[in-house]
């Protein structure tokens, strides 16, 4: 059954790789703002809410030379949605990875919506400051990837209804429970389509994954039962000499 489900779970999301095509974006960003020092960071522009942050910065001299907490001190400021201070204090170093790190408290961030920071670094003669933004959504998304994500959602649900409706049309009439089912799961299906509209794609992505599975299960049932009966009524034929046993 695990194995049933984890199917389920990549032909739906093979279904919805169209939510992936899109332009990839640089992973580092370079503050050169100040005098001498500059600042790496990797870009992270939205977080999920309820979620502890760790914002991490490496240091370079104007040389090019990683700086550690020896030579030089950092200072952050965060600001909330409405652009008052969230909270303040000195980075933290950690010489295994060469950086300076903060870690925001998940309880910070219960809001969802745009959050700054300020991140400043100094040592005896050369300064630096960065000021950036990110976004705190609801599963790490921005309003824009979960829009596409829930558009990929819609064709998806469309192209499942149709495929049921599809293979519920080409059965004969001995299949009539069968085309019973695969109607019904389309009707399902389809319903779910203003539901994904209004909630969203991951809001939505277990009551799909949950009807497919039932529909695996009636699927395999039926299969089950219909094979066994026709091996029973061969069988019944066979003993009444209606049709010849093969030798």
């Amino acid at each position: 059954m695990h194995q049933a489900r984890k199917g389920v779970i990549f032909f739906v999301m093979f279904l919805f790789m169209i939510q992936l095509i899109g332009a990839v974006k640089p992973s580092v960003e370079t503050s050169t703002e100040g005098v001498g020092l500059e600042i790496e960071f990797p870009i992270i522009e939205v977080f999920p809410v309820n979620s502890d942050i760790e914002l991490n910065f490496h240091i370079f001299n104007s040389t090019n030379f990683i700086l550690d907490n020896t030579s030089v001190i950092c200072y952050l400021h965060m600001f909330n949605v409405t652009g008052n201070h969230l909270v303040s204090g000195n980075l933290t170093y950690d010489p295994t990875e060469l950086d300076f790190f903060y870690i925001a408290d998940k309880s910070l961030f219960k809001n969802y919506g745009k959050y700054s920071y300020v991140v400043y670094c100094h040592d005896d003669n050369e300064a630096a400051f960065l000021g950036t933004e990110f976004e705190v959504s609801t599963i790490g998304l921005s309003q824009e990837e979960t829009g596409f994500h829930t558009l990929g959602m819609v064709l998806g649900l469309g192209i499942i209804a149709f495929l049921f409706l599809f293979f519920a049309w080409i059965l004969d009439k001995e299949h009539s429970l069968l085309r019973i089912i695969l109607m019904m799961f389309s009707v399902y299906i389809m319903l779910l389509i203003p539901s994904s509209l209004a909630n969203g794609f991951f809001n939505t992505t277990d009551n799909i994954i949950n009807i497919l599975m039932w529909f695996m299960r009636l699927f395999f049932t039926y299969l089950f039962v219909y094979l066994n009966y026709v091996i029973w009524l061969k069988t019944k034929l066979i003993d009444y000499g209606m049709i010849n046993r093969r030798k």
